[in-house]
């Protein structure tokens, strides 16, 4: 019995999945899906219909991400054909619903990039790759079932006992670099992925109207408040493109957020009143004027949930009411600070075995009813123990990230990082 199998591997040489394989040929027409190693096996005579008999057969393989060029071959009696499919091209897909791109799902921790330049890698970075290995890096959150990658505007981690190469530690800076920044950005969303992006807005800036290269923190490349303020017209008006074909505005792909952690808290200081929740309120307004419909979010530091006021900061009027989504921090989910948060935030919460009876009893829920564009959006993001502070460090397992976002989702936090 002849064997004839049709192979589609990316440009690093990994097996393509899920392509769609449509064949022109004067032997017969026909359309076939690769499997799981990237294969269109026809073990004799015909596959789901698929009859692979010798002769000359125009191939095309589609999936987003990947260029779809006509393959001209000539199919044998028997053997393995090769194709690599290159990176790129395709149009950018239907805008996703609110409730997809606000429900932001992405795995940091327990994800490593197989890359070619730095070999195994935990998964960040993403812009300081090069064009294979963010193919590479698109297919692990794809497989991952991940629906948005971050992408940081500017971002490094210059600290040692990280599991990076100096060389990605040291990061990159778009901030001024927008067309290069709208490229890398094409790359995650006509891979049929979304874009989380932090705006490097952590903490202050050094001067009131800061300017590139000025970074407030040189260990993560931030500008911190006053910079964001100023820039964020510049950024948005440079992401929303013209509208053209050439120039697509790429907003309704991205939820944006001002930074990582440090911007809750991390836009205060000394003074009384605490300026914090009014910088958080101020910011909103902004982002919500330039982008009335677009889709924005936040990380609080551990036990700090935005803005301090309770359930009020949510409901009609508050300061919450330009935001969607809600990321939280953690040191270690075994702890009042997780409990008090995440009940705060879920309903139903499931109280844990081991939070003690009389421990905030009964949590009210801050995210009713929601906001003028909908319902809140609450992602268990960022614990440091079992998650992605440990991950980039070696210093934990799969098995201890997943241990933890089982126990997170156990409590009804739907969303984990």
């Amino acid at each position: 019995m002849a064997l004839v199998i049709i192979h589609y591997q990316n440009e690093a040489g990994q097996p393509i999945s899920g392509a769609a394989v449509a064949a022109v040929s004067a032997n017969g027409d026909w359309a076939s899906v690769t499997d799981s190693a990237g294969n269109v096996i026809d073990p004799g005579d015909q596959l789901s219909g698929v009859n692979l008999t010798p002769g000359d057969y125009v191939l095309t393989a589609t999936k987003p991400g990947y260029l779809s060029e006509p393959w001209p071959i000539t199919i044998k009696l028997d053997g393995k054909i090769r194709h690599a499919l290159k990176a790129g091209g395709g149009v950018l897909p239907p805008p996703p619903t609110r409730d997809v791109i606000c429900g932001i799902k992405t795995s940091l921790a327990g994800l490593t990039y197989q890359t070619t330049q730095y070999g195994p890698i935990p998964a960040w970075f993403y812009a300081g790759l090069n064009d294979t290995d963010r193919a590479i890096a698109r297919q692990a959150h794809l497989d991952a079932g991940d629906t948005h990658i971050p992408v940081g505007i500017s971002e490094a981690y210059r600290e040692s006992g990280t599991l990076w190469p100096a060389e990605l530690r040291e990061g990159y800076d778009y901030s001024y670099d927008l067309p290069a920044f709208r490229e890398v950005l094409l790359t995650v969303i006509k891979a049929g992925l979304l874009v989380d992006l932090p705006l490097a807005g952590d903490g202050l800036s050094v001067n009131a109207q800061p300017y590139q290269g000025e970074y407030n923190d040189p260990v993560g490349k931030t500008y911190g408040y006053q910079w964001l303020m100023n820039e964020l017209p510049r950024i948005i008006k440079g992401l929303q493109g013209d509208g053209t074909a050439a120039n697509p505005d790429l907003t309704p792909y991205i939820i944006f957020r001002p930074g990582w952690d440090g911007v809750f808290y991390g836009w205060g200081d000394d003074t009384v009143p605490d300026p914090q929740p009014g910088r958080v309120k101020a910011f909103g307004e902004l982002f919500r004027s330039l982008l009335p419909n677009g889709y924005l979010a936040i990380e609080h530091t551990p036990g700090t949930i935005p803005c301090g006021e309770g359930g009020a900061d949510y409901a009609a009027g508050g300061l919450m009411q330009n935001y969607d989504t809600i990321l939280s921090e953690f040191n270690t989910v075994h702890e009042d600070s997780c409990w008090q948060v995440v009940g705060r935030m879920v309903q139903p919460y499931q109280r844990p075995p081991d939070q003690p009876a009389g421990d905030d009893p009964h949590p009210p829920f801050y995210l009713a009813p929601g906001n003028p564009r909908g319902p809140y959006f609450y992602v268990a993001f960022e614990p440091t123990q079992g998650g992605v502070y440990q991950w980039c460090r070696g210093q934990c397992t799969l098995a201890d990230v997943n241990n933890v976002r089982a126990y997170l989702r156990g409590l009804g936090a739907a969303l984990t990082g």
